[in-house]
């Protein structure tokens, strides 16, 4: 159980995450706000924010007729020149899956809330007239010219452009390697609520041509494939044919996520399709190329599936998933993953109202048409929960309990995850936390159920007590919000979403959210939690006190 103290700790880090709630919710963000605003704020006029952006950026002399770094050249000039200040109010660098999409109507929609006008966005192109991943999205605000700029040539572009201060921005479809976030120390902590924020959810769809019969595999096969163990249609049970390979460019967060989640460490991808044998910076154009190949597999986001069929996948001996919003959302699809804003510890007051925004409710309705938001909801009544639901044995209640859950109650499409053996809450947790209690608010009379799961290291009678003691964190968290009328319940490491022998095993370890609007459903008997030993307080990446493992 998580001691009053802790709960009070948890309170001020959701406090920090306030951003994505309305209203009074803002004064929660008074010390990061004051902190944003000690930073110098760049002057108005050419000349200042001229020297500004050569203090920020360092290199050589901006020559006559030339742009310094991070200011707008001539051809991004797309409303009006009149009386432009001459600096991007912020610039993002980095993944063509946040970039292509998402980073430009999050921008649009940014300063229409400001109340600009004439807001629009333009792609840039190359000597050749082709279409470069690069868009200027400008409007008028006060009689002045403001634009923000977005680079999308690949997660890895992004980092360098954040270190070397080409970038305020990094949008990163994976989580910063050791190695990036050694290389950004100067920047910030990578790892810190202050630098790393999570923008939005995105499912690495697995796609073939729709002419293809195939409708599953599992996270081995798909292995099997692109390290060209498996190169023949025939070995899975399909028309002989070559397989031809297709995949994003090794400067994508897409491919390196794929690569971390598939092929595991140390795997080499087999050699691609000979229509791009180095790999897509575009995701679109590679779902189309796929689509239009009947031998063709390929891997891109979610968002850019397009003509081609996505597959459902499996991990182990867990049941197959397609990748839908619920099954991203909940993170419970094999190949689901997080998206990232990265910026320095103190960024310019633009940039950080420019990510608040984008963790707001409007910033994440903005989210939702391009990737899968962060505002919970319940599954949709179409989409029926297709994973084995009879408990085995071990479990000492009817078998059929937690299939009479879902049949009577609905799940709220977010889930809360842990680290190793302990209640602590993973870094998604305190702000999805703030947008359960605002889901709530709109069914003031449902009640919760909170399911706690387990992974099977250990034994089944402790992970037993451990699932619900996570269930009971969490609920224990809610009440701190004012959140009450919640149930608990603790399922062991029962329905499994990953392979417990897999890398991914930690994923097991969650609690899911059920939604009761009927009569209490009966359920058996619990196993009771141990007693709690005295707790070590232990800080998260905000700072902020946690309970120590049990």
């Amino acid at each position: 159980m998580i001691a009053a103290a802790a709960i009070a700790a948890l309170f001020v880090l959701c406090l920090s995450y306030s951003v994505i709630a309305t209203g009074g919710m803002e004064t929660a963000l008074a010390p990061v706000t004051q902190a944003l605003d000690s930073v110098p704020r760049p002057e108005a006029s050419a000349a200042q924010a001229s020297q500004s952006i050569e203090a920020l950026v360092p290199g050589p002399p901006v020559q006559p007729g030339q742009s310094s770094p991070g200011t707008l050249a001539p051809d991004d000039r797309v409303a009006p020149r009149r009386d432009v200040s001459g600096d991007y109010l912020v610039r993002m660098s980095g993944s063509n899956t946040i970039g292509a999409k998402l980073a430009p109507e999050l921008a649009e929609a940014w300063l229409r809330s400001l109340g600009a006008s004439e807001v629009r966005k333009v792609q840039r192109s190359d000597p050749q007239g082709g279409k470069l991943p690069e868009f200027v999205i400008s409007g008028e605000l006060s009689g002045k010219l403001v634009a923000l700029e977005v680079k999308a040539h690949g997660t890895g572009t992004g980092a360098r452009a954040l270190r070397s201060l080409d970038a305020d921005i990094w949008m990163a479809s994976a989580s910063v390697t050791d190695e990036q976030a050694a290389a950004l120390a100067a920047v910030g902590d990578m790892r810190s609520a202050r630098s790393e924020h999570i923008v939005g959810l995105d499912g690495i769809a697995v796609i073939v041509s729709p002419s293809s019969r195939l409708g599953t595999l599992t996270k081995a096969q798909v292995s099997d494939i692109f390290t060209g163990r498996v190169s023949n249609w025939s070995a899975l049970g399909l028309p002989p044919g070559p397989i031809n390979l297709y995949a994003r460019d090794k400067e994508s967060g897409t491919r390196k996520t794929f690569e971390e989640l598939v092929l595991g460490p140390g795997a080499r991808m087999a050699p691609l399709t000979a229509k791009q044998p180095n790999g897509y910076e575009d995701s679109e154009r590679l779902s189309d190329d796929v689509a239009s190949d009947p031998n063709g597999i390929g891997f891109v986001g979610m968002a850019y599936v397009g003509a081609a069929k996505a597959l459902a996948i499996s991990d182990g001996s867990a049941i197959a998933l397609a990748p839908t919003e619920f099954t991203v959302r909940t993170e419970n699809y094999p190949l689901s993953r997080r998206l990232f804003l990265y910026t320095a510890d103190q960024p310019r007051p633009e940039v950080g109202r420019f990510i608040k925004f984008a963790l707001s409710k409007e910033g994440q309705e903005v989210a939702q048409r391009t990737v899968v938001g962060l505002s919970p909801t319940p599954r949709p009544a179409a989409e029926v929960d297709t994973r084995p639901c009879t408990l085995s044995a071990k479990w000492t209640g009817n078998p059929q309990e937690f299939c009479r859950l879902r049949t009577q109650a609905r799940a709220l499409d977010v889930s809360f995850r842990f680290q190793t053996n302990s209640v602590e809450l993973d870094n998604l947790a305190a702000p999805n936390l703030f947008r359960v209690m605002q889901a709530l608010r709109e069914t003031p009379q449902a009640r919760l159920l909170l399911a706690g799961f387990a992974d099977r290291r250990g034994n089944y009678q402790a992970n037993c007590r451990l699932s619900l003691q996570r269930a009971e964190s969490v609920k224990q968290s809610l009440a701190s919000l004012g959140v009450s009328n919640v149930d608990t319940r603790g399922y062991c490491d029962e329905v499994p979403v990953r392979d417990n022998g897999g890398d991914e095993f930690e994923k097991n370890r969650r609690v899911e959210i059920y939604l009761l609007s009927g009569p209490t459903i009966a359920l058996g008997p619990r196993p009771q939690p141990a007693k709690p030993r005295a707790a070590r307080p232990m800080a998260n990446r905000a700072g902020a006190v946690q309970p120590a493992a049990q």
